[in-house]
């Protein structure tokens, strides 16, 4: 019979857009970006940031580029391979190593 409507201020409706855009749609642009994006062609690249562009204008800020996107990436992976202690093979006991003959 009557319909309950609320209306939100801008700011929270700017708020949520973000977090959708970058729940749903930068998450799967980025999805494994380090091994694909290198073998993208231009045009695709391009089709692909008419997306990203698409998304700054409803959302009412600017979203990262799509080679910004990609440079996060790579720079989160380089820390995280930094990071990773050695596999047990190459961790040799200072008793394991033989003095020299």
């Amino acid at each position: 019979m009557f319909q309950h409507t609320t209306v939100y201020p801008a700011e929270e409706t700017q708020e949520l857009l973000t977090a959708v855009y970058k729940s749903l749609i930068e998450s799967v642009l980025t999805f494994n970006i380090t091994s694909w994006f290198t073998l993208t062609s231009v045009k695709d690249k391009s089709k692909l940031s008419r997306i990203i562009n698409q998304a700054s204008k409803i959302t009412g800020k600017t979203q990262n580029q799509l080679s910004v996107l990609h440079t996060q990436a790579v720079k989160r992976k380089a820390n995280l391979i930094t990071q990773d202690p050695p596999p047990p093979a190459q961790v040799f006991p200072t008793s394991a190593i033989r003095p020299p003959i």
